[in-house]
């Protein structure tokens, strides 16, 4: 079993993506959909993120674990998401 966090070409700068650049291109890892696999579903090995990289989006991680309010989704629910999962961290 391992963690993932799913990579967007699209460039976003908010609380919930990272940036990161591979091969002169940008790309953003989408925090907010960390998701825990079964690592026999892996074919292949896309990337590797450096050790600082990886130090830096396992911080972010950590200070979605250790929030204590909880955002009203109520108020959200109105206007959508956003395409934001309604996780609560």
């Amino acid at each position: 079993m391992l963690w993932i966090l799913p990579m967007t070409s699209q460039n976003r700068s908010n609380e919930f993506y990272h940036q990161v650049e591979y091969q002169n291109q940008k790309y953003a890892v989408i925090l907010s959909q960390l998701r825990l696999i079964s690592s026999k579903r892996l074919l292949r090995k896309i990337r590797t993120i450096s050790k600082g990289e990886f130090k830096e989006i396992k911080e972010k991680i950590k200070s979605f674990l250790q929030k204590k309010t909880i955002p009203d989704v109520r108020r959200r629910r109105n206007r959508g998401l956003g395409g934001l999962s309604p996780l609560l961290f």
